[in-house]
């Protein structure tokens, strides 16, 4: 068990990253935090078949309630938040209570949104099945649900307990979702770490073999730079935890124009970062080697790199609804070269107009 310490003023927290013996270790985790009585766990159908009983063996002897979700991106809606709070006020006993969450991004998102509203804030733990998850979503406590026209545009900044991630869960993935969250992966590259860019590259078939000894090098390199960014910015308001954001701009807008069924958030992400690097390309700050390093790696991975069937003018639409834009100004992240890129704060909507009709 490697344990990766998220070190935040007001809510430290740590990662856990285990190879082997999930309900043992999840047992020691839980039997060290402080937590109430009552567990609320939220999931979906089939991640119970594969997973439930793992997770709540190590907690019996409390008080267990198991509530289900779609396994879609409509799980992450005003209707699911509605009724998995109103769960929780039938379950609850004086604030004795605290959330579970089982799953990949879209369970983990709605249970953190949930967990900071229910009473004001109660505790809740992150337990990510999913590649995407695990390096990314599950950690650094930004939470929210979707509204039909826009992604993430209801949410909060809500740090877990804990988060719990097992190789072992990634060894039911489909090869649709590991490359979704390679995706992200390649998000870490581009922005922090040309090492972790070109370890992947050069052990592509093993990561996309689920080989262990590459899966765990390449999710705690992610772990740590997402964290480190974090422990700088925790609620994004000094500019330095919007880096993450390389690819999301253009790829929320994907998503949101689509009402998330064409392409998968990992899909997205991936059109989103290759059309944020021919931005850069064409605004000179990268060389045009940095955009087809970018383009390669994903198409290799078997992700899309090109927008199809979705008509510019409907994209540019669901891009201006984007909450990224602050006071009227379109705000991208660009790289500059593989491992490092930079913030800009007015992006002009002609060039990225053009760059979108080209791309589709």
């Amino acid at each position: 068990m490697t344990e990766i310490k998220v070190n935040l003023k007001e809510s430290p927290y740590s990662v856990y990253l285990l190879k082997e013996n999930f309900s043992q270790n999840f047992k020691k985790i839980i039997s060290k935090l402080d937590l109430p009585s009552r567990v609320l766990v939220v999931t979906n159908k089939k991640i119970a078949s594969l997973f439930l009983n793992k997770v709540l063996d190590p907690l019996r002897g409390r008080k267990i309630k198991v509530f289900f979700v779609p396994d879609s991106e409509k799980a992450k809606s005003f209707y699911y938040f509605i009724k998995l709070t109103q769960e929780a006020v039938n379950f609850d006993r004086l604030g004795d209570l605290f959330f579970t969450a089982l799953g990949g991004g879209v369970i983990g998102d709605l249970v953190g949104f949930s967990a900071s509203v229910y009473r004001r804030g109660v505790p809740y733990i992150q337990i990510p099945t999913t590649l995407l998850a695990q390096v990314d979503s599950s950690i650094g406590g930004k939470t929210g649900i979707d509204l039909e026209s826009a992604k993430n545009m209801v949410g909060s900044f809500y740090q877990p307990k804990a988060v719990i991630s097992y190789l072992g869960f990634l060894e039911t993935l489909s090869m649709k979702e590991i490359i979704n969250g390679g995706a992200e992966i390649v998000k870490y590259g581009v922005i922090k770490s040309k090492e972790l860019f070109y370890y992947l590259r050069d052990n592509l078939e093993r990561f996309l073999k689920l080989n262990r000894k590459v899966l765990f090098k390449i999710i705690y390199e992610c772990i740590n730079i997402k964290k480190k960014i974090i422990e700088l910015d925790e609620k994004e308001t000094k500019g330095i935890r919007t880096i993450l954001n390389f690819g999301h701009t253009i790829g929320h807008a994907i998503e949101s124009a689509t009402f998330y069924k064409k392409y998968s958030h990992g899909e997205a992400i991936s059109i989103g970062m290759v059309l944020a690097t021919q931005i850069a390309l064409k605004m000179g700050i990268c060389k045009e080697k940095v955009y087809w390093e970018v383009k390669t790696i994903l198409e290799k991975m078997g992700l899309p790199t090109k927008i199809k069937k979705i008509p510019p003018s409907l994209l540019i639409q669901s891009l201006l609804k984007d909450k990224k834009f602050k006071r009227g100004r379109i705000r991208m992240v660009l790289p500059l070269k593989i491992g490092k890129a930079k913030v800009f704060e007015d992006v002009d909507l002609s060039l990225i107009k053009e760059v979108i009709q080209r791309g589709s």
